[in-house]
């Protein structure tokens, strides 16, 4: 299989999508409650994921319910430390 270079937007999508299931996970958010939020099928959630089709809304919500403290919002946005 070839390798697959991301450039820097799509390695945040990458992170941020891989911390949501994470934290859904850790924190016991099923895809249903975390589809109701985001006012859409947990079907359409799975898709939105899957695909990287998210919005600014939809991070916003995730953000909101998934709650990250300022340093791991920090990863998730790109900053480097101290930044």
């Amino acid at each position: 299989m070839p390798k697959v270079f991301l450039n820097e937007n799509e390695r945040l999508i990458e992170r941020f999508v891989s911390w949501v299931y994470g934290e859904m996970k850790r924190q016991g958010v099923h895809q249903k409650d975390m589809a109701e939020e985001l006012e859409i099928t947990p079907s359409a959630l799975c898709q939105k994921l899957k695909n990287r089709s998210l919005t600014y809304k939809d991070f916003l919500t995730f953000v909101r319910v998934l709650n990250p403290d300022a340093k791991e919002l920090g990863y998730l946005l790109g900053r480097k430390e101290g930044s």
